[in-house]
């Protein structure tokens, strides 16, 4: 924001410069607070545990590279192969949906930690199913966004489409980028992790192919990553089964994918966001009123012991 609005500048150098210098004023400062916590015992060198580290993080980082390479196949696609115009609106479609990621990164990050420390299959299995519910409401915000691009920057109305379609994929992608890539990493089974990302990114590149090979279009594109986080999901889900959800979650999961698309892609914005309201209210309560009577019953428990302290 000081790059853009104080010194005025689109220098893309700066910007990476500047991106660097902020990951390293992030280190130092976690290293301050970590040697404030553990003293000098934070700071003592061991090449044993560097190289150990090392060795397991090796397959780590070429699978986030992975992961990183994955989201911008897409991109590539409509870049080199459709007009610029188009990689224009589909790249403001993903600068949009990388917002969603200010909201998925924090609990990612937690849920590492708590998967180090939880192997409960029932607890994790309820992580799932609130990770259902969040990921529902969460994608609501994407009806917002559009009544404000068809108020504010209506030249970027055909990138609305795009728009509803990846956040469908974000939808799908959510539980595995907080769940399943976080057991993976819990368990030491980076190598897996790696093999997976592997077969995702060629089948991404063929699935890609082949949407621009029939229909040209960016739509399509967005379509073939869409189908991509689809069976990332499944591929993941059937590779960690002992942690599967039951038949009514997946039915919910689904619906409420169909849901989203059609009343995003086929409808109105304001007509869509209060059918999409109303019928994802209503399978909730149908499909997952347990899991909202146990989050009533645990807002009602934190609630008293505020009230007990203060």
């Amino acid at each position: 924001l000081i790059l853009l609005f104080i010194v005025k500048t689109d220098n893309n150098i700066i910007f990476i410069i500047s991106y660097i210098i902020m990951y390293f004023i992030y280190w130092i400062f976690i290293e301050y607070e970590i040697n404030k916590i553990f003293n000098d015992r934070a700071s003592i060198f061991n090449i044993k545990y560097l190289i150990e580290n090392v060795k397991t993080g090796f397959f780590l980082l070429i699978a986030n590279f992975c992961n990183v390479l994955f989201t911008s196949i897409d991109r590539l696609f409509v870049k080199n192969l459709i007009n610029i115009t188009s990689f224009a609106y589909y790249s403001f479609a993903v600068s949009i949906e990388n917002l969603f990621n200010v909201f998925i990164t924090p609990i990612s990050t937690v849920m590492y930690n708590y998967f180090c420390k939880t192997k409960n299959i029932h607890d994790i299995i309820l992580v799932k199913k609130y990770l259902l519910i969040f990921s529902t409401i969460i994608i609501t915000v994407t009806f917002p966004i559009k009544i404000f691009i068809n108020i504010y920057i209506p030249k970027y109305l055909e990138s609305l489409d795009v728009l509803y379609i990846l956040i469908a994929a974000q939808y799908v992608s959510i539980i595995v980028r907080c769940v399943h890539t976080n057991i993976y990493k819990a368990n030491k089974q980076q190598n897996r992790y790696f093999i997976i990302m592997v077969i995702i990114i060629i089948l991404s590149i063929i699935f890609n192919i082949i949407a621009f090979a029939i229909y040209k279009s960016m739509l399509s594109i967005a379509y073939a990553t869409l189908i991509i986080n689809i069976i990332w999901f499944i591929i993941c889900e059937y590779d960690l089964r002992k942690y599967y959800l039951n038949i009514k979650d997946y039915l919910y999961f689904i619906l409420i994918l169909i849901i989203f698309l059609y009343t995003g892609t086929g409808l109105s914005v304001y007509v869509g966001f209060i059918i999409y309201i109303i019928l994802s209210i209503i399978l909730t309560f149908m499909f997952e009123r347990q899991l909202l009577n146990n989050i009533n019953n645990n807002i009602k428990i934190i609630l008293k012991k505020m009230l007990k302290r203060s």
